[in-house]
């Protein structure tokens, strides 16, 4: 059995190309920050624990993994992949995701990608799923790893958690 958690980023700077001329640079806001760390840690008292995380080369992403990477006990390593960059590419990620032989798993990515992603791992493509910023669904897959054999276990956002 591997549960794979999918987050979206959590709340970013606004576009501004002043300021941020390669939006790939533009960080989080401080709310975002905030919202996601209270987050993580219940996510984390809930045994949460994945024991690899997948981002986004963006900015943005990068900060959400690493915030993530803070609440849990033995931290897990952080990898990079374009997989999960604009665009997306489902079947990589399905790929390194296998290749992890490991029993938790997180991406965290970015919109439309995500809800994509979710709504083809458990056979519901062309779903219409909101998936907020700095939002985490978690899947199942009880035997094999693959595109339409997971089961949603449960999706919460930031605003749900907030105390």
């Amino acid at each position: 059995m591997t549960t794979l958690y999918l987050i979206r980023h959590a709340r970013a700077e606004e576009r501004d190309t002043r300021r941020y001329p390669n939006d790939m640079l533009r960080p989080l806001s401080e709310e975002g920050r905030l919202r996601f760390v209270r987050l993580a840690a219940k996510l984390s008292r809930r045994k949460v624990r994945p024991r690899v995380i997948a981002t986004s080369p963006a900015v943005r992403c990068t900060h959400t993994a690493q915030l993530l990477v803070e609440k849990i006990r033995n931290a897990p390593p952080i990898e990079t992949l374009d997989a999960l960059g604009f665009g997306g590419n489902l079947a990589e990620l399905m790929e390194w995701t296998r290749d992890q032989k490991v029993d938790q798993v997180a991406w965290v990515g970015h919109e439309p990608n995500m809800s994509e992603h979710l709504a083809r791992l458990i056979g519901a493509e062309g779903a219409s799923i909101r998936f907020a910023k700095g939002a985490v669904a978690a899947v199942t897959f009880y035997d094999e790893i693959a595109v339409g054999a997971a089961t949603l276990r449960w999706f919460v956002t930031t605003r749900l958690m907030r105390s």
